[in-house]
């Protein structure tokens, strides 16, 4: 029953997994920075671009946008989701990305268990980390490890893209299934009737790996836009804060 809920079952001493062969291993920091210049060749595009996105969903009242794309070589779809986020600046979002505690995070996140930093490269431009996540109850929790970039461009937009890697030194844990990832965050500082805003696009295509119902599949798609939405409430105006 390992493939339902993602535990490990053998006979004889234990074997502790770490890696997927698909899955590239860096162990150097310059493995780390060729990987994220890859990586950003791949889904900038995806990001500023319209090309290949369809519309699937539109909050009327949030204004939150959803797109998804089939990916070739995959039997996978990636989402993109867009929205503006009110008195806010490109920092203040950034901050629930890149440096905010587990605490905010899990505001956020509700359903996220564990999440921290494992490596840092280039005085923290470049972390790698992991995170695990309840999932509904018929299926294993699911945990992840990755790395992201952070760039902060000439115009004020802040830029962070990543991938999931394996990392030798964080083994698969014996109940959740290592899923994989591919995501990005473009940060773009806008005004709204005179107020600091931000645009906000996030990109991510999420392989689960292990055995996920069609219908869950299904619900987790709506998950950009439920981040997006809480994004969105944390930031409120000055009178009505």
């Amino acid at each position: 029953m390992s493939w339902l809920w993602g535990e490990q079952q053998a006979e004889g001493p234990a074997v502790v997994e770490w890696k997927y062969d698909d899955l590239p291993t860096p162990t150097s920091d310059d493995e780390f920075r060729a990987l994220a210049v890859a990586c950003k060749q791949r889904i900038e595009p995806w990001i500023r671009g319209p090309e290949g996105w369809t519309m699937v969903d539109e909050d009327q009242a949030t204004g939150v946008k959803l797109w998804e794309r089939e990916v070739v070589g995959t039997e996978f779809h990636a989402l993109k989701c867009s929205g503006i986020i009110n008195y806010a600046s490109v920092e203040d979002v950034v901050h629930l990305f890149w440096s905010a505690s587990l605490e905010e995070r899990q505001k956020l996140a509700p359903e996220l268990l564990e999440g921290g930093v494992l490596r840092t490269i280039d005085e923290g431009r470049l972390k790698l980390s992991f995170a695990r996540f309840q999932t509904p109850f018929v299926i294993a929790n699911r945990e992840f490890v990755s790395y992201r970039a952070r760039e902060n461009l000439d115009d004020g937009s802040i830029f962070l893209y990543g991938e999931s890697v394996n990392c030798k030194e964080r083994p698969f844990s014996p109940d959740a299934v290592r899923s994989v990832v591919l995501n990005a965050v473009l940060l773009e500082p806008i005004e709204d009737g005179g107020e600091p805003a931000v645009r906000m696009t996030s990109v991510d295509m999420v392989d689960p790996r292990g055995w996920v119902p069609a219908a869950i599949v299904n619900l987790f798609k709506k998950k950009p836009m439920e981040r997006m939405g809480r994004i969105q409430s944390n930031f409120r105006a000055p009178s009505s804060k």
